[in-house]
């Protein structure tokens, strides 16, 4: 006997089965993705440290012009804190302004001496030390036995001219920076010299015979204090970048520029 087959009822339930490739494919997707998001994390890292170094040295900027401004405004203090006095000298025939802290001598024989306050001084070693700038006025044209017969210029000679020149001198002079014989430090500064019409180059020789010839003799000095009162001083030399402070370009010239001979 035969039956006729009859289609069943059920479908087999679908096969299953795995593609390496696409399984392949997920992994190296993984992978990449893994990569990508820790090449974007180190990108990060670094954009934030190089942020973080531009607004360290933007701070670092603000301060030092901030500190700069500070030394700029204390510095215009300090010159406008000493008023301006006048000293007239009968005996020798002279006039000046000085700053009110700046102390006058004057031996009413032909010799005065202008002394600043206690200051920070450059010397020829390039240590910062405490002393005094004198400015000597002297009728005698005493030339200092220290220069020699000649000296040596250590700057250029540097023109000054008086606020007020009365009719018995000139409106001008030159400011002679010497290095002394006896000085062989490079860039060592012994003395200003007002040298009138004279004027010299950096390393040529200054005469002894030029100096002789002003009257009066004029010289800026520096002193170094032997104590800590500056009661006692001793000559120095300085560095000759000190010229370019503040108390030897403003105010020491400015005593200069104001001189009339009467």
């Amino acid at each position: 006997m035969s039956f006729q087959f009859n289609q069943p009822d059920f479908k087999p339930e679908a096969i299953h089965q795995t593609d390496d490739r696409l399984t392949n494919a997920n992994l190296t997707n993984s992978r990449y993705n893994r990569r990508k998001k820790q090449r974007q994390r180190r990108l990060k890292l670094f954009l934030g440290f190089i942020g973080l170094l531009l607004i360290i040295g933007f701070i670092g900027l603000i301060v030092t012009l901030v500190n700069n401004q500070s030394k700029i405004i204390k510095k215009n203090t300090i010159i406008k804190t000493a008023t301006i006095k006048q000293y007239v000298s009968n005996s020798s025939n002279i006039n000046f302004s000085y700053p009110s802290n700046w102390t006058v001598f004057n031996n009413h024989h032909g010799l005065i001496e202008i002394n600043s306050p206690i200051t920070n001084i450059l010397n020829d070693l390039h240590h910062q030390v405490k002393g005094r700038i004198e400015i000597m006025i002297n009728q005698k044209t005493v030339i200092p036995p220290q220069f020699g017969n000649f000296s040596l210029a250590v700057l250029n000679s540097k023109i000054v001219k008086y606020k007020k020149p009365t009719s018995l001198q000139s409106n001008q002079t030159y400011l002679s920076f010497a290095q002394y014989p006896s000085t062989n430090i490079v860039g060592g500064l012994n003395a200003i010299y007002l040298t009138g019409s004279f004027g010299y180059e950096f390393k040529q020789v200054i005469p002894i015979g030029d100096m002789e010839k002003l009257n009066p003799l004029i010289i800026i000095s520096f002193n170094q204090c032997v104590n800590k009162n500056c009661h006692n001083v001793q000559p120095m030399v300085v560095n000759a970048n000190f010229v370019n402070q503040s108390i030897v370009d403003e105010q020491t010239y400015g005593i200069v520029e104001s001189i009339q001979i009467t």
